[in-house]
């Protein structure tokens, strides 16, 4: 079986931590229990969509601004480069930059837990330094 087949399926999020470069700062900004989910098809395709945890409805469009800041869902097609990365090639995204990259990630997978390292990139919740996510899921399908 590949890797890949090993990955397809439903995740559920458990954690997100983003560790700024440079400094090795790591920071929780999206709580204790962030919500998300990752979706792996048999075709290749990766839907995913995380949030923090317990966002109220945004009032002013400032509040609006930090929402869309905060948060993170995109789509495209992956492919598997080597036995612990994968890298997708984005087709739609919450944030229009990262339209038409390539977001590459390292994984490690123990039973039924998922865990992901993104390479440094930039963030919209930090356009000026490079950020490591590193992310904790749980198989539910």
């Amino acid at each position: 079986m590949s890797a890949f087949q090993n990955l397809m399926g439903t995740w559920r999020l458990l954690s997100i931590q983003f560790e700024m470069d440079g400094t090795g700062e790591t920071v929780d900004a999206w709580g204790p229990n962030p919500t998300g989910w990752l979706i792996l098809s048999a075709e290749g395709r990766l839907m995913t969509v995380a949030t923090p945890g317990g966002r109220a409805s945004p009032e002013t469009d400032a509040d609006a601004a930090r929402v869309l800041k905060n948060m993170t869902c995109y789509t495209g097609m992956t492919q598997m480069e080597g036995p612990n990365r994968w890298v997708t090639k984005v087709e739609a995204a919450w944030h229009p930059d990262i339209v038409g990259s390539l977001q590459a990630r390292n994984f490690r997978l123990e039973g039924d837990r998922l865990f992901i390292r993104s390479d440094p990139q930039t963030r919209p919740a930090w356009p000026d330094r490079l950020v490591t996510s590193v992310l904790a899921w749980r198989r539910e399908a």
